[in-house]
């Protein structure tokens, strides 16, 4: 996004011609002052934007909630169907965790064996490489992590295999803190138009000149040369350009494909970050959940209340929604509770009309053989095409007032819960690690 911005404000008409088409996918993570520049800009040119994407998956970092806000209030196109997963039960187990009934979607992935348990981080972490290994698939299985330092970890702990197992070169160039070798699957993280790489670009080191400092990748397909001048230039987060891609966040697997995935669900887990993750692979989604730490209180006070496991964990975690909302949403719940009122009164109005016009439609094709045959064939016509034209529009009317009702009651739950004093939890990973990797990374 930032790189068509610059190129919009450098050339806008040779960037987008007048009367072209714009598609962004993935709107849901644009952020709205960013989204603000992209409509400014295809106003002026006369260009159509399309913004495709799933409100209910991961946000943007930044301030952002336009794309959820656009779609309830305007029309908009769905598909319904998931084709990706190849088991019906995980498809219908991946509806649950999108509509935020997270005990019962739990219960669906344990039934099937998906659910891995630990109350150790490092022996989870090390049981899902394991597991990732046992597949013996580095380009179609990944692992997938909220945290940069798991994600850090997980891949130290891949590329050891890898090592071991004889699949990598010898000769090395070191990026950052991390070493390539012919064979290593990396993540590329900076755009650079001129050597064919863009960010999230995933592929394989197919050669490297440690002398030169130069790595060749093969990104699906093509060949892309790194020399030492783009891999000594760290991003505009300040990271390498280029990392392991064995390992990677969730934010970053948003929008890929994959055979198998390995999901490591820490305290950083939400109901859109499990369902970007569990819904990636085609064949299998594997969950890795850690068991909650007892408190220290327990050692000289012990409660009466029943120390949560990893599955109850997993399910308050996946039952914890975190989306973006615009500034503008933003209401007391009177306010909520009055717009949602609002809505309701819409959608029986709405209702009413769409019975009445059904009962015009149904007479007016009952007539139609007596009225072909009459001088007012053409009244009966337009008759015919006006009430078919309002019971078309009024169904994309009733999924955006259906769309609308929704997010009120989400927003109505999220105001509530804010209110209520949220429990202290003592963190799941202690020691060095404390304090390191809390924020998630793109």
């Amino acid at each position: 996004m930032t790189a068509l911005l610059n190129e919009l404000e450098r050339r806008p008409h040779s960037t987008l011609p007048r009367r072209s088409v714009l598609v962004l996918d993935e709107a849901g993570m644009l952020p709205t002052r960013e989204l603000a520049k992209v409509v400014d800009h295809v106003s002026r040119l006369e260009v159509k934007l399309v913004l495709v994407g799933d409100h209910r998956q991961l946000p943007s970092i930044g301030a952002g909630g336009a794309f959820q806000g656009l779609i309830t209030r305007l029309p908009t196109i769905e598909l319904k169907q998931n084709r990706r997963q190849v088991h019906e039960w995980e498809r219908d187990a991946l509806t649950l965790v999108r509509e935020g009934a997270a005990n019962e979607a739990v219960m669906r992935y344990d039934r099937a064996e998906r659910i891995v348990v630990g109350k150790d981080a490092r022996e989870l972490r090390q049981r899902l490489a394991a597991d990732w290994w046992t597949a013996r698939d580095p380009g179609g299985a990944v692992m997938i992590a909220q945290r940069r330092v798991d994600v850090a970890d997980l891949n130290g702990r891949a590329q050891a295999l890898m090592r071991a197992a004889g699949a990598l070169g010898a000769e090395e160039v070191r990026v950052g803190d991390a070493r390539f070798a012919v064979g290593d699957h990396v993540v590329v993280r900076s755009n650079d138009r001129s050597r064919g790489v863009v960010n999230g670009d995933r592929g394989v080191v197919v050669a490297v000149d440690a002398e030169q400092g130069r790595i060749e990748l093969e990104l699906g397909g093509r060949r892309a040369t790194l020399d030492r001048d783009y891999l000594e230039g760290p991003t505009r987060h300040g990271r390498p350009p280029l990392e392991h891609g064995y390992a990677i966040t969730a934010h970053l697997a948003q929008g890929m494909t994959c055979r198998q995935t390995f999901t490591l669900a820490t305290d950083r887990f939400s109901r859109e970050a499990g369902y970007v993750a569990l819904s990636r692979g085609r064949e299998s989604n594997r969950i890795y959940a850690l068991a909650p730490e007892p408190a220290e209180r327990e050692e000289y006070a012990p409660s009466s209340a029943r120390t949560p496991d990893a599955r109850n964990t997993l399910v308050d975690a996946l039952g914890r929604s975190r989306p973006q909302t615009l500034a503008s949403d933003v209401a007391d719940p009177a306010q909520l509770v009055t717009a949602l009122a609002q809505v309701r009164r819409e959608q029986e109005k709405l209702t009413r009309a769409q019975t009445s016009a059904r009962s015009e439609l149904g007479r007016l094709k009952l007539e139609r053989p007596a009225w072909y045959r009459s001088k007012a064939r053409a009244e009966h016509a337009a008759a015919l095409g006006r009430v078919t034209a309002v019971l078309k529009h009024s169904g994309a009317a009733q999924r955006a007032l259906e769309s609308r009702e929704q997010a009120l009651i989400e927003q109505l739950a999220g105001l509530r819960a804010a209110r209520q004093p949220e429990r202290v939890r003592e963190p799941l990973f202690r020691g060095r690690e404390r304090g390191v990797g809390r924020e998630i990374g793109l």
